[in-house]
């Protein structure tokens, strides 16, 4: 594989493909909030490096081995774009690698910044009439979870030491509370949000007896822009 590096604009160049299989590289992208952390898409899928490209990792998650032929990164939704070829497009949530350095992955623990979330990720069918244009094939593609995501690192912890996620409103009072895996690395969950009240929220990692805190923000639930339409009107 190639990819070259300059940091002069252009006196010199420097390899960087220390990490990536031997296949060739069709697409490469930087995260727009932190130039350090790198996207290759190459014939064996995507790799991933948190250090300007001095290192690579497989970035795989469930996608299938692919050709991917173009990356990008979603400056506002911080979602990872993959085109291939032959498998579609694949979109994944990569907020968290922006934040992720030395500093952190030398701590005990850390909770990440948390994006807003809807209450409801979705409008009810009633909303527009109970009508559905599918074709002959409805296609279902795997949505995103409806809630909080939220993202947490782990070191090496002591075996006594139990891992929980607290979720208060601004008044204090406990609205979630529940274990969380203990492994070392870096974990993805979510709050379900359905029944929680639009507004603020303090969303706490809690270790041992130790404790880091997030503000999260519950939007209120998207509705369909031209309202609500009844069977008659539709026609």
């Amino acid at each position: 594989p190639f990819i070259y590096k300059t940091t002069d604009y252009g006196a010199s160049w420097t390899s960087i493909t220390d990490g990536l299989p031997d296949s060739p590289v069709s697409a490469l992208c930087e995260d727009p909030s932190n130039p350090q952390v790198l996207y290759a898409g190459t014939d064996a899928g995507v790799y991933l490096s948190l250090d300007g490209g001095d290192s690579w990792m497989p970035f795989k998650g469930n996608m299938p081995p692919a050709p991917v032929t173009d990356l990008m990164v979603h400056p506002r939704e911080k979602d990872l774009i993959v085109g291939t070829y032959g498998r579609g497009c694949w979109i994944t949530d990569v907020a968290p690698m922006a934040e992720i350095a030395d500093s952190i992955l030398t701590k005990r623990f850390h909770l990440f910044n948390i994006l807003p979330k809807p209450q409801f990720n979705y409008s009810p069918r009633s909303r527009w009439g109970n009508y559905e244009m599918t074709g002959d094939n409805h296609l279902r593609p795997r949505n995103e979870p409806n809630g909080l995501e939220y993202y947490y690192y782990l070191g090496q912890l002591d075996d006594r030491e139990e891992v929980a996620i607290q979720v208060t409103n601004w008044d204090g009072q406990i609205v979630f509370e529940q274990k969380a895996n203990r492994e070392p690395g870096l974990h993805r969950a979510y709050i379900r949000t359905e029944r929680m009240v639009p507004g603020k929220y303090r969303v706490s990692l809690l270790v041992g007896k130790s404790r880091m805190t997030r503000t999260a923000t519950v939007l209120e639930s998207p509705v369909w822009p031209i309202g609500f339409i009844s069977p008659n009107s539709a026609f």
